[in-house]
């Protein structure tokens, strides 16, 4: 049934594609066939025509006269639609995809590839039973050990944290864990071979319950960061020393994490301060914004410095670079006010999210920030004369989500009962 299908749909292909092809051509060569075909997927796929995209491409992967490298090209093609498709067009993609892996000489890089949309499709609908069962499929190919340590991870965490697997879960990251320590003692670089260390320490720490692993690992990894620190350009110091804050903070020697936080301040401080006067790009090339704010938040005096990077970059905030990272900083912005290691920054909540609100695109996205606005007028600045429109915005609005306007209402009802 499904061979006769694609037949049908291979030998629809040529008229479907008549209008595309040279004027006059009688007998288009196969990469006549091939540019049409890649043309025409694009403007469909960009259109949001999914499913059409995904049958053209079928009908030109199952023709005999296309080379294998152009077949190959088709169907990775048709696997990067899980990105952008609608989860109706999933089971013609996941047909499509397997159909592939049937009749296209693929190598195991492509083979992983056609799986890794396969598996998308469940994953994304919300079958993580179906999307194991691909990912063990992955473990049959010939993977590089990076790549098997990360299917290992993913196929880990389906079973741990959906499947409520543990013991299968548990296995699956300790089948990972020499292949991660392989990679890791082949870095030369001291702070990479550190980052990879820890990353084995966590997941014996937060995965498999077994601190006692962790520790050796994270000894390991600060002996490496506390190496490297002298050799580091400012920016990479200062990020060693706040990943070295962080394994003391997890091992308890709080003083320890305490001092070298504050020294990843001061580093980050110093490339602020080198940076004022710069015209915007470079000085956003130079501060790195989206780096700094993690390490500036964890001391009291770096999250004020953090909300004034902020506060300059929504100044700044029609000038292209800024506005490319602009979203990520105010929602970091947010995280510190919220956190309260400044207790006097809490009160700031609200009008970082309402800049926040000034940058969102779309009546949809915009909802769901002012969603989170009435939250803090309420629960923070305890104004309910602006929580109660702010909610009911979102409640009677067809643009916002039906989960967003639910919890709007939900919201409204409540706050009708209060004085």
């Amino acid at each position: 049934m499904k061979t006769t299908r694609f037949r049908k749909v291979a030998a629809a292909l040529l008229a479907l594609l008549a209008p595309l092809l040279p004027a006059g051509a009688e007998a288009p060569t196969p990469a006549q066939v091939f540019d049409a075909v890649q043309r025409e997927a694009d403007t469909l796929a960009s259109a949001r025509r999914h499913d059409e995209a995904l049958r053209i491409l079928a009908g030109a992967a199952a023709r005999g006269d296309l080379e294998n490298g152009q077949r190959r090209s088709l169907a990775l093609r048709a696997a990067n639609m899980i990105h952008a498709a609608d989860r109706a067009v999933y089971p013609l993609l996941r047909e499509t995809l397997e159909r592939f892996l049937q009749t296209v000489p693929l190598d195991d890089d492509g083979k992983l590839r056609l799986l890794e949309g396969i598996e998308g499709t469940y994953a994304r609908a919300g079958e993580p039973g179906q999307a194991a069962a691909v990912r063990q499929r992955m473990l049959d190919l010939s993977l590089p050990d990076a790549t098997r340590a990360r299917v290992l991870a993913g196929l880990a965490q389906i079973c741990i944290h959906q499947l409520r697997q543990l013991d299968k879960g548990r296995a699956y990251y300790h089948e990972s864990i020499p292949f991660l320590r392989q990679a890791a003692d082949a870095v030369t670089d001291a702070r990479e071979k550190a980052a990879r260390l820890a990353a084995i320490g966590d997941i014996y720490q937060r995965q498999t319950r077994e601190p006692e692993k962790a520790v050796p690992l994270y000894e390991e990894a600060m002996t490496l960061y506390q190496t490297a620190l002298p050799g580091l350009e400012p920016r990479a110091r200062a990020q060693a020393l706040a990943a070295l804050a962080a394994l003391q903070g997890t091992l308890g020697r709080e003083a320890e994490a305490r001092a070298a936080n504050e020294r990843a301040v001061a580093e980050y401080v110093k490339i602020l301060d080198a940076a004022v006067g710069l015209p915007p790009d470079a000085w956003v090339k130079a501060v790195a914004p989206l780096d700094a704010m993690p390490i500036l938040r964890q001391t009291a005096d770096g999250c004020r410095r953090a909300l004034t990077l902020a506060e300059r970059m929504f100044g700044m905030r029609d000038e292209a670079a800024v506005r490319q990272v602009l979203g990520g900083v105010l929602v970091q912005a947010e995280s510190i006010c919220r956190a309260g290691k400044d207790a006097g920054l809490r009160r700031r909540v609200s009008s970082v999210i309402e800049q926040q609100l000034s940058l969102a695109p779309t009546p949809r996205e915009q909802h769901a920030v002012r969603l989170r606005l009435g939250e803090s007028y309420f629960r923070i600045d305890r104004d309910l004369e602006k929580a109660r429109p702010a909610f009911a915005a979102v409640a009677g609005d067809e643009a916002a989500s039906a989960a967003d306007r639910e919890t709007a209402r939900l919201w409204c009802e409540m706050l009708a009962d209060e004085g």
